[in-house]
C-alpha cells in the first residue's frame, strides 16, 4: 500500500504551503484543489489516504473516498488535539481552540469512543444520521 497525504501532495503541486496557498488564493481555492485531488485518489487502487481536518467536513470532498474504500478516523478529543498541535501551519487552527472544538467535536464524539475504540461508517455521507459500527 502506498501512503498519499492530500496536503503533502497539494503543497507538492502547488510549490508553496496550504497557508500561503489559504493567503494568497483563499480557502475556497484550496478547497477546490483539495475536492479535485479527493476525486482523482479515489480512482486509484492500493492507497492509504491521509488527509487534513478540512476535507471531511465537506460532502464534495470525502464522497468520492467514501465511495472506493473504507474510511477510518483517526481522532483524538478536539481540545488536547488544539493544545498538541504546531497551529502556524493549519489555517483552521487559526480561529482559536474555542472554534476548533465546536467545528470537530461533534464528529469525534460521533466516531470515537472514549474508551480509544474507533468506531467506522461505510456509507458515502454519514453526517445524515447513520450509524457506524465498531470495528
Amino acid at each position: 500500500m502506498t501512503l498519499a497525504d492530500t496536503d503533502q501532495l497539494i503543497e507538492e503541486r502547488e510549490g508553496r504551503t496550504i497557508p500561503e496557498i489559504f493567503r494568497e488564493r483563499g480557502e475556497e481555492h484550496f478547497r477546490a484543489l483539495e475536492a479535485a485531488l479527493a476525486r482523482e485518489l479515489a480512482e486509484r487502487e492500493g492507497l492509504v489516504v491521509a488527509c487534513g481536518g478540512g476535507l471531511p467536513l465537506r460532502e464534495e470532498a470525502i464522497a468520492p473516498l467514501w465511495e472506493s474504500g473504507e474510511v477510518f478516523w483517526l481522532c483524538r478529543d478536539p481540545g488536547e488535539l488544539y493544545d498538541s498541535l504546531d497551529t502556524a501551519g493549519r489555517p483552521l487552527a487559526q480561529q482559536g481552540r474555542q472554534k476548533y472544538e465546536a467545528q470537530y467535536g461533534p464528529l469525534a464524539k460521533r466516531y470515537i469512543s472514549p474508551d480509544g475504540k474507533y468506531t467506522w461508517v461505510n456509507d458515502p455521507w454519514p453526517w445524515d444520521g447513520a450509524e457506524g459500527g465498531e470495528k
